[in-house]
């Protein structure tokens, strides 16, 4: 991490209480989701979005549907592809994870996303760091 798991206010939009939730705290589905179920809350409660769940979409998981569950999902419910260097607040950026699985965060501000995972609490750091613009699978933007 490049030291800015920090909590900063970076939009009009209050991001500090998504700072620093431990990955158990929302408590639904697989902990391996917790990044999706963080995107998902931040999501509906800042723009009023509903995303489904991983159950709801009856998909195998993530890990083996990366590029199907991103281009036949996210477009089902309003989301659309956006290149990188477009990024606003509350677009959903996308990472090669491990072979086969992908990680979610949302755009904070230009430069810096909100994610989590298993072993980091949620935290905003930098897509454009070392660690994370070479895994940058795509950005998708909301569009209803």
């Amino acid at each position: 991490m490049d030291g800015s798991c920090r909590a900063t206010s970076p939009a009009a939009f209050d991001w500090n209480p998504w700072v620093g939730m431990p990955f158990e705290s929302l408590g639904q589905g697989s902990h391996d989701f917790f990044c999706w179920y963080l995107v998902r809350a931040i999501l509906r409660e800042a723009k009023g979005i509903l995303l489904p769940s991983f159950s709801e979409l009856n998909r195998t998981p993530i890990a083996t549907q990366t590029g199907q569950l991103l281009d036949a999902h996210y477009g089902t419910y309003g989301f659309g592809p956006v290149p990188v260097a477009e990024a606003q607040p509350f677009d959903v950026l996308v990472f090669r994870s491990t072979p086969g699985s992908v990680h979610v965060g949302v755009v904070v501000s230009r430069g810096k996303f909100l994610h989590g995972g298993r072993g980091l609490d949620s935290c905003i750091e930098r897509y454009t760091a070392v660690q994370w613009r070479h895994r940058i699978i795509g950005l998708y933007r909301y569009h209803r």
